[in-house]
């Protein structure tokens, strides 16, 4: 039970790697949870928020990302996934106050947002967190973010990843998310590369960075290479 989860702080913190493309270099961490052997956190995640308890769940899951983000390579940055509401959510300041590294606020698209200033607000309030949008072209609301938000980075739905190298429909709508994209100053992250083909027509496309099995599995932080 979410209750049981809440009580005991049974989270587990894992890390995917965020690369560039044109050399695999490592420049950031996504920060994951994990609830004992199940395999997707987002049905738990999405019960929690059915029974009014998905804020409290995405602050213990912040915090342990936080506390265990401190075994990664210094100074790279690591982002966090978060709902609308959780963003806020008054705690959420000191969930993330004893960060030893930049952060990101990944906003995810699967609530409305009522309030975009107040967001932005409470965004701007937290002072040098820079502001990620998850899932963009997954639906309608990513896009709402992207355009009400004006993100520092935008991540690319894996509905658009996978088999982009021999879809030339992918192709072109990638092309044209990574020229918005760059109309608004913000970053592009490709999500969801399993393959070399995949890597090589995104960037091809112009797409500098990406994550995905390719490049590394999410895995506690003591098992990230370098530390």
């Amino acid at each position: 039970p979410i209750e049981a989860i809440l009580a005991t702080g049974s989270v587990q913190a894992v890390f995917q790697p965020v690369v560039r493309l044109a050399d695999g270099e490592v420049v950031g961490f996504e920060g994951l949870s994990r609830f004992g052997s199940e395999g997707s956190p987002v049905p738990r995640f999405r019960h929690a928020a059915r029974v009014g308890l998905g804020t409290e769940l995405e602050l213990l899951a912040v915090r342990a990302i936080v506390d265990a983000s401190c075994d990664l390579p210094a100074g790279v940055p690591v982002s966090v996934n978060l709902s609308p509401a959780t963003v806020l959510s008054p705690d959420l300041a000191s969930a993330i106050a004893g960060a030893s590294r930049p952060l990101k606020l990944e906003v995810t698209e699967h609530e409305p947002v009522d309030d975009y200033r107040a967001l932005a607000e409470a965004i701007a309030a937290l002072g040098g967190v820079r502001l990620s949008i998850d899932d963009a072209g997954s639906g309608y609301a990513s896009l709402q973010h992207v355009l009400r938000l004006r993100p520092q980075e935008v991540k690319l739905d894996r509905l658009w990843v996978t088999g982009i190298d021999r879809d030339p429909a992918r192709q072109a709508m990638v092309r044209s998310m990574r020229s918005f994209v760059a109309e608004i100053g913000a970053d592009l992250v490709a999500e969801g590369i399993e393959r070399g083909e995949e890597r090589d027509a995104l960037r091809s496309l112009g797409v500098e960075l990406g994550q995905g099995f390719l490049f590394g599995r999410p895995v506690p932080a003591a098992s990230v290479a370098g530390t």
